[in-house]
């Protein structure tokens, strides 16, 4: 028979691991509560003072990689862009990406500085746009899989910028959708037109196509060129730089009736007061949108523009001149005309285009 001395000795020793044990679960507790804290705290940090929150909408709402397709697919398949065989997950917006690229010439050094970072092409090459090929079974493709939103695909050579173009049914309804019309873990979202665009034949379409698209990882004063993590918008904002623009003179649009080619004319900061989103204004309207873009335009680009050209204008958001969500980055581009010939285009800087009012 056990003495009371030593039952009392082991009830101690029950005691202690229980105490031990709530201590531990206690300290467990509190890191985890910690960490949850300090995440949030980022999160909010971002929201405050870092990532532009939205992607360029209504203010109510907002690289160059060229060579070998073998190169092409190898760095993106790194960041999990796959081509037309991937699952529809992984295409969702993406998986032509691959084909297209195939179009540029110039080979990729070998000995790249990051991996991460396309190669800026040493000039301008029509085949980048006389020979892209159609999107349009793409378009039809896509909306019959994926999207039945799809009115159009947009790229613009020498970018990642390759994607489907959807519309919802008011101009705000897919800022935190994806191409599954899900809200968006990512955020990177979708390259959607404004509601009330008109589309088909070049003939048809409204004389200011207006697109929208996030911008979450290239928004400062100094824009990066070419990050393959840049996507939807984000490598828009390399027409910042005149070199880039003299790289990338044209934007490519289509709609299931037709591949357009336009020709870039501006690209500018704005505040948001700025009316650059009207459809179809009139031709006092038109001219007004047009020379308010020539006027604010970084670069003088030299193309002809006027109010009896149909436009294309891009949209984004920026943090270039503060925090204010109130300002967004334009690149615009009018449509090719009747028997005009792809040619390269020679800007230059504009010392004098006027800033936003923020």
């Amino acid at each position: 028979m056990k003495s009371p001395s030593r039952y009392a000795g082991a009830r101690r020793r029950r005691r202690k691991k229980v105490r031990y044990g709530r201590l531990a679960a206690a300290v467990l507790i509190l890191l985890l509560a910690l960490a949850a804290a300090i995440f949030l705290l980022a999160k909010l940090a971002g929201a405050l003072f870092g990532a532009p929150q939205g992607g360029g909408s209504l203010p109510a709402a907002a690289s160059s990689q060229q060579g070998d397709s073998s190169q092409v697919q190898q760095v993106t398949a790194s960041v999990s862009l796959e081509s037309r065989e991937g699952s529809n997950q992984s295409r969702e917006g993406l998986w032509p990406l691959s084909t297209y690229l195939r179009v540029g010439e110039d080979p990729v050094s070998e000995e790249t500085a990051d991996p991460n970072q396309m190669v800026e092409p040493k000039e301008f090459n029509p085949v980048w746009v006389t020979g892209a090929g159609s999107m349009i079974p793409a378009i039809q493709e896509f909306k019959a899989t994926t999207n039945a939103d799809t009115i159009g695909w947009l790229r613009i050579p020498q970018t990642n910028i390759n994607y489907p173009v959807v519309v919802g049914p008011d101009t705000n309804y897919y800022t935190s959708l994806n191409y599954y019309k899900q809200v968006d873990p990512t955020q990177l979202g979708v390259i959607w037109a404004q509601t009330g665009t008109k589309f088909g034949t070049s003939a048809n379409i409204s004389k200011n196509t207006v697109l929208f698209g996030h911008n979450w990882t290239n928004y400062s004063a100094t824009p990066r060129i070419g990050y393959l993590t840049d996507q939807r918008f984000a490598q828009l904002t390399g027409y910042h730089y005149t070199s880039y623009a003299k790289n990338r003179p044209y934007i490519l649009y289509s709609t299931e009736s037709e591949d357009m080619v336009f020709k870039v004319f501006a690209a500018f900061y704005t505040e948001v007061d700025f009316d650059y989103l009207a459809s179809d204004p009139d031709q006092a309207g038109m001219q007004y949108i047009i020379n308010e873009a020539l006027a604010r335009s970084r670069h003088n680009f030299g193309v002809d523009v006027n109010s009896s050209d149909k436009i294309i204008t891009l949209s984004t958001c920026t943090r270039a001149y503060g925090q204010t969500n109130q300002q967004r980055f334009v690149v615009m581009a009018r449509l090719l005309r009747a028997g005009e010939e792809v040619t390269a285009t020679n800007p230059v800087y504009n010392p004098n285009h006027k800033q936003p009012s923020l």
